[in-house]
């Protein structure tokens, strides 16, 4: 789906009996309209670039701008305005899964009812600071995160009390943190406990300190948020961070906009910039919305206390969302929301039975691979097992692989290895395989969406093995194309060319504010690794081609003539932004330069 700029926009969703309707405003100007709710009088509202903001109705609302058609809203459906042509076009998100049958829901005036939720702040025993000093900091981030929350939700989190819990210093993993914090520290029904530590997590022998999440995992209603404190390090992005909290609270979950606080990665500089708001995509404000009406009844404290029709349709959200994420972890009991809504649940997990209930989060516990993973990890041994035996080899030595030649025998052993698997896992893991194989960055390792599945597939021991042997793999001689290459397609096959594409060019940008800058050159791997995995899922012949034979000159295109370091002056004094003509016609350059390749050509 295409939520703002990073995502596919979907048809009109189906009609409903219900208590909003949610439009938000994925264009780059503010928009003006009127809105009228069953018939009412119409009322004037400006959404802001990147706002979403629920409206209250029974069943439909009339959205007019300016002198054009009025459209019809159905409630309980997210709208969203993009820009096509230089004109603002509306466009609804369409919810995977079946619709709830007709029954009682909340009315409009049920929907705008205020609503409070206590909250109780608090720090564990590892904090440093007097409370003189991280009181006032707490308190600060606090009422901002929550003004926040209530302006798309219109529900308030009001601070209770402050206060420390003393935390067992037996747990050494943050997730056993999160389930000491919820054991230790009691809260009323409807209340919520926030927490914060300092503590200092260790990393495994061997391995450079883990990226650990901002905060432990959070399901609708949950009485308890955990967050590391003084992590991420800027206080504009701590505001955020606790924003997604708050968020995952009210029902929320990830999403590929880039300008949701809902999105995979928190911490990625946004949030500094003066110029970026704050706030959730539509589908998200959808979500809590939901959940907020069923608070306002004063009968909901837990997520099995939902109304059957509210658990429906927030499984067909989780599951829409899992089209444009289809790794984003999930609880085991949001599971069970989506088989209510008659969505299939991902490969190898099976939705709970009966109620859904929340319980504390406690540390994973090991599970058994499924036969996805497995098949991943068959063809990254075969990857490994080829870098042993080039490694092996004395320095020097005539067939001694380095460089593009290098990375030619990994395609070659990946594609060996895969085409004794069963078929339908064959192309997948050979894609998935090789973005792990050939990267030996943390990039898909450290991302909260792929790193279960990284970590099943290849464990901390056998991935050291891994890089230890692999080598200098390269990509038109350099090792970066190499990665970027590899990683686009893995996650061409993870999420889509689309979202594969989108991700590619947001790397760019936030590289714009580094010292490695804006690059062409890494647009064309990027390109030419999703055009390679489109090839071999078009292809049933491909991997039998490539176990015999492979060149990757075939696969992409020279890149010698491209622009590298392209700092965000110079980016914004040539280019202006990514949306103008100069920059269309650069960008669409270099896909003209991966498409015309022969070998892409004629798939």
């Amino acid at each position: 789906m295409k939520f703002a700029s990073l995502l596919l926009v979907f048809a009109l969703a189906g009609s409903a009996s219900a208590a909003v309707v949610v439009v938000g405003n994925g264009s780059n100007e503010p928009l003006a309209f009127t809105l009228a709710a069953d018939g009412g009088k119409a009322a004037e509202h400006t959404l802001a670039p990147g706002e979403a903001r629920p409206f209250p109705c029974d069943k439909t609302a009339s959205l007019a701008m300016g002198t054009e058609k009025p459209f019809t809203l159905e409630a309980y459906t997210a709208y969203v305005f993009t820009n096509r042509n230089d004109k603002a076009e509306l466009a609804g998100i369409q919810l995977e899964g079946q619709a709830p049958p007709a029954g009682a829901l909340p009315t409009a005036a049920t929907s705008a009812k205020a609503i409070a939720i206590p909250v109780t702040l608090l720090v564990d025993d590892s904090e440093r600071r007097t409370r003189a000093a991280w009181e006032p900091v707490l308190k600060k981030r606090f009422a901002q995160a929550a003004a926040i929350v209530e302006s798309h939700t219109g529900v308030r989190y009001e601070l209770a009390d402050v206060g420390t819990w003393d935390a067992d210093p037996k747990a050494t993993e943050f997730a056993a943190l999160a389930a000491d914090f919820a054991k230790v520290v009691k809260v009323k029904p409807g209340s919520l406990a926030v927490g914060y530590t300092s503590r200092k997590f260790d990393a495994l022998p061997g391995e450079m300190p883990k990226a650990l999440p901002f905060a432990a995992p959070v399901v609708a209603l949950q009485s308890h948020i955990l967050v590391r404190e003084r992590e991420p390090r800027s206080e504009a992005e701590r505001v955020e961070v606790l924003v997604q909290q708050l968020g995952r609270h009210l029902g929320a979950t990830t999403v590929p906009d880039r300008a949701s606080a809902m999105r995979p990665r928190l911490g990625d500089g946004q949030a500094v910039s003066a110029k970026f708001r704050i706030g959730f995509d539509a589908l998200n404000v959808l979500a809590m919305s939901l959940v907020a009406d069923e608070l306002r009844g004063g009968k909901a404290n837990r997520l099995a206390d939902l109304s059957s029709a509210t658990q429906t349709r927030l499984g067909r959200i989780y599951g829409t969302t899992r089209l444009a994420l289809p790794d984003e972890p999930m609880p085991e009991i949001y599971l069970a929301l989506l088989d209510r809504a008659g969505i299939k649940p991902p490969e190898g997990v099976v939705p709970a039975a009966g109620t859904v209930a929340v319980a504390p989060m406690a540390p994973a516990a090991g599970r058994t691979r499924n036969a996805k993973e497995e098949a991943v990890r068959t063809v990254i041994r075969a990857v490994t097992a080829k870098a042993e035996e080039n490694a092996k080899l004395t320095v020097g030595f005539a067939a001694k692989l380095k460089g593009d030649d290098l990375t030619a025998a990994y395609v070659r052993a990946a594609a060996t290895a895969a085409l004794g698997l069963e078929k339908e896992h064959r192309e997948p893991a050979f894609l998935l395989a090789l973005g792990l194989a050939l990267d030996d960055s943390n990039v898909l390792r450290d991302n909260p969406l792929t790193a279960s599945f990284c970590k099943a597939v290849e464990d901390d021991a056998e991935r050291r093995q891994r890089l230890g042997v692999l080598g200098n793999p390269t990509v038109r001689n350099r090792r970066d194309l190499c990665q970027h290459f590899a990683v686009s397609a893995a996650l061409a096959e993870l999420a889509g060319p689309e979202l594969a594409e989108s991700a590619g060019l947001l790397k760019e940008q936030l590289d714009m504010t580094k010292a490695s800058g804006f690059s062409f050159a890494d647009l064309a791997a990027d390109f030419a690794g999703i055009e390679f995995a489109k090839l071999v899922k078009a292809k049933p012949d491909a991997l039998a081609s490539f176990a015999k034979s492979f060149a990757l000159k075939d696969y992409v295109p020279t890149v010698d003539d491209l622009r590298d370091g392209i700092s965000a002056a110079r980016f914004k004094t040539e280019f202006g932004t990514t949306t103008s003509a100069p920059f269309k016609s650069a960008y669409d350059a270099v896909w003209k330069r991966v498409r015309e390749l022969p070998a892409y050509a004629t798939k």
